[in-house]
């Protein structure tokens, strides 16, 4: 089976469907996915991206609003590092790259609240995330704060701690 293979299998066609526990072992499974990716050779990483497909992008795409509200509720910044990853990676195959703003805003305040922002967040993955998905991800973090905030683009924070979470 492909890297990617189990993004197509039947336990993720309502992935997308924010109402779901964050972790549940779909978001195990991405993270592996988006981990063998980072510590891939070059070759194994275009392996990857080859795969990719409208469907997959919006399953990495969901995973980096997912992450971003592990991030805030761990306080670290690795799951936001493996988001701007997986958004990397699938804003160039969304049907629509205005669905990817949404989760972006959700990242960019998570990093905010973090104590970074997206610029300095972004930088280092440069060099394995392919040029359209990064040229998305500067765009959106060149942005006016206001143009890239939870409230342009209507989230909502609910609950706190472990409950956490961007709706």
């Amino acid at each position: 089976m492909s890297v990617l293979g189990p993004l197509l299998s039947k336990r993720f066609r309502d992935y997308t469907v924010v109402d779901k526990r964050i972790p549940d072992e779909r978001d195990m499974v991405v993270t592996g996915i988006i981990d063998a990716y980072r510590a891939g050779t070059p070759t194994a990483r275009t392996e990857i991206r080859d795969e990719l497909g409208p469907r997959t992008a919006a399953s990495l795409n969901c995973y980096g609003q997912r992450m971003a509200s592990l991030a805030r509720r761990s306080q670290s910044p690795e799951p936001l590092e493996r988001a701007v990853i997986a958004v990397g990676l699938a804003v160039p195959l969304l049907e629509d790259y205005r669905n990817s703003l949404f989760v972006l805003a959700a990242i960019n305040h998570a990093a905010e609240a973090l104590g970074t922002d997206l610029s300095h967040l972004i930088e280092p993955f440069a060099p394995i995330i392919p040029d359209r998905g990064m040229a998305a991800l500067r765009a959106f973090a060149g942005r006016e704060e206001n143009d890239k905030s939870l409230r342009a683009f209507g989230i909502r924070i609910l609950g706190d701690g472990a409950d956490f979470r961007y709706h």
